[in-house]
């Protein structure tokens, strides 16, 4: 059965990284599709002809070898057709200077990566929980006109 939630996605350049990932997700009862990339270029590319109401969140590793964090969150800070979509930096820093240059450059949220398997998962939880299920996403323009998204979560 396919999920009903918004999808994730993730630039990550650490393939054990990725893979626990993965795996935290599987144990989520109602899990969204994961959208994996190695390098931020990747994943710009791909979201270029993406349908943009199709994902609730973009998570990015901050400490990458071709493109950093820094510099994704500075191209979606400055793309009018990606400046509002949710960008999470999950990083394994928890230097604070590292955090307020990533909320200065218009991250939506940082998270530091848990050590352990049974805190991933709990992370991933809260993660999907919050950006694919809780959260409300502004409106999209189209044709001039703002069209509200349609919320996730039903009474």
């Amino acid at each position: 059965m396919k999920s009903k939630l918004k999808s994730i996605v993730l630039v990550e350049d650490n393939l054990a990284d990725v893979k626990l990932t993965e795996y935290a997700l599987k144990s989520l009862e109602d899990r969204p599709q994961l959208s994996h990339f190695f390098e931020g270029s990747e994943m710009l590319q791909y979201l270029s002809g993406a349908d943009l109401e199709e994902i609730a969140v973009v998570i990015i590793d901050l400490n990458m070898p071709k493109m950093s964090g820094i510099e994704l969150l500075k191209i979606f800070q400055n793309d009018t057709r990606l400046h509002n979509m949710p960008v999470l930096v999950f990083s394994s820093s928890d230097d604070p200077n590292d955090m307020q240059n990533c909320y200065n450059h218009g991250a939506s949220g940082y998270v530091v990566k848990p050590t352990g398997l049974e805190e991933l998962e709990k992370t991933m939880r809260q993660i999907v929980d919050f950006w694919c299920q809780a959260n409300s996403l502004p409106p999209v323009p189209r044709d001039g006109r703002f069209i509200p998204r349609e919320a996730n979560v039903s009474f």
